[in-house]
């Protein structure tokens, strides 16, 4: 199957046989395949935004965008059960969700690369997992502060050496030294909420990197 970024052939216009050599492919792209597996549901979650997009801004009717939600719904439950792939000749999962999409739809499901590149849509994918996986982590970190503070009551009047520079310095707690671990955990929770604000912005509509000419809702 032809790649969404290739044209009707590759090399001189006089030479209409040549072929992506399929062992530059598989070294190229070959692993790339795992990791897109990984970003495809964050991928279809940014289509159906962009899909809402394009419809308050008048590309898509409504019957047009019903049926791409539906067709993006069906998509992420055969991604769940791991009943759908993605394969060396496919590339990416945009190969796959447009591919599957036009099959599905046939020109209304090309209508949704409508105002959009490939560059701004793998960003968008990316940031979405990174948010997910930054929460998850932040969550983690609360979670563990408080595990440690609950130790840090429990065993605050259990003595032990206070030490600084290896060397026994003063009296110190047992409770003291947990709670150390709760507020640096705490310290991580808040930046890692900074990070998540900061990835928290859409780079859809910024296409190949210059903008387009639909009015997009960014």
């Amino acid at each position: 199957m032809s790649k969404l970024w290739s044209k009707s052939s590759i090399g001189p216009a006089q030479d209409r046989s040549a072929k992506l050599n399929p062992k530059i492919e598989a070294y190229t792209a070959g692993d790339d395949v795992v990791l897109d597996m990984v970003l495809m549901p964050y991928d279809i979650r940014a289509s159906k935004a962009h899909a809402k997009g394009l419809h308050k801004i008048g590309v898509l009717t409504s019957a047009e965008l019903d049926l791409i939600i539906d067709c993006l719904n069906e998509l992420i439950i055969l991604w769940t059960k791991r009943k759908i792939e993605i394969r060396v000749e496919d590339e990416d999962c945009h190969t796959v969700i447009e591919n599957f999409m036009v099959f599905r739809l046939g020109e209304t499901g090309k209508k949704i690369h409508t105002g959009r590149s490939r560059n701004d849509q793998v960003l968008v994918a990316l940031r979405l997992y990174m948010k997910n996986q930054l929460d998850q982590i932040q969550k983690g970190a609360v979670n563990l502060s408080r595990e440690f503070l609950a130790k840090a009551k429990q065993y605050q009047d259990v003595p032990m050496p206070g030490y600084t520079h290896t060397q026994q310095a003063m009296l110190s707690s047992l409770g003291h030294y947990y709670m150390s671990f709760a507020e640096s955990l705490v310290d991580d929770a808040e930046l890692i909420k900074a990070i998540g604000g900061h990835i928290d912005k859409s780079p859809l509509g910024s296409a190949a990197g210059y903008g387009v000419a639909f009015p997009l809702e960014r």
